[in-house]
């Protein structure tokens, strides 16, 4: 076997260099808020494995030869930027390009984000009754996601009850409400070759309602 090339990266390898360079982006563009400690190689990657793993901030403290209040900073100041450079996308021009993503690859044009829900297994909280026990009948809590063509999350909601079914969360969560204020920079309408003046949408199964703003497959039939 060939050994690999030191020039070769995947796909996974470039898209953590991405990530990291936009995280040093905001730092840099911050250093009243952001230590200059954030800026020094391998914080980053050392929050990230905190978040990752799971470890008490005790722990990474004693793993990294840093103070807890130290590495509680870091934590918190990593955690903001996170937010600021993965929190869903804001403007017409990246909700365009998203919709120019499913309309290349899936052939789908107007598309900005498949959405759908997932169940994440949990221990029964104490004293929760059947609150979080849901139709597959284990315990859990709701994830609500939409992504991209490339299947990477732009929106995310979690912590709804297990029992609650997909269209009542989608229909409490923060995304519809955010749509109907204008909150999110949606694209206006536009044309479709010859057709429109048409809505850019998001689409679900059937559990979701059909919306201007939403495209659901038609209920399954026997």
């Amino acid at each position: 076997m060939k050994a690999k090339s030191h020039n070769s990266r995947s796909g996974n390898d470039l898209k953590v260099i991405e990530f990291e360079e936009e995280l040093s982006e905001v730092f840099e563009k911050d250093h009243a808020v952001n230590p200059t400690y954030l800026l020094e190689p391998g914080v980053v990657k050392k929050s990230n494995e905190f978040l990752a793993t799971g470890e008490t901030q005790r722990d990474v403290a004693f793993n990294f030869l840093a103070g807890r209040s130290t590495v509680s900073s870091i934590v918190a100041e990593v955690t903001q930027a996170l937010w600021l450079v993965l929190q869903h996308p804001s403007t017409a021009d990246k909700w365009m390009k998203i919709s120019q993503g499913f309309h290349e690859r899936w052939n789908v044009p107007h598309c900005l984000g498949a959405i759908d829900g997932k169940h994440v297994t949990i221990e029964c909280p104490a004293n929760s009754g059947s609150v979080d026990f849901n139709y597959k009948r284990f315990f859990s809590k709701s994830l609500l996601a939409v992504c991209d063509a490339q299947y990477s999350f732009i929106y995310v909601e979690v912590g709804h009850p297990g029992s609650e079914s997909d269209g009542r969360i989608f229909s409490r969560s923060t995304l519809p409400k955010n749509i109907l204020l204008g909150a999110l920079g949606l694209p206006p309408m536009s044309h479709v070759g010859n057709e429109g003046p048409l809505p850019y949408f998001f689409v679900g199964d059937e559990a979701f309602p059909l919306k201007e703003y939403m495209k659901s497959a038609l209920p399954k039939t026997e």
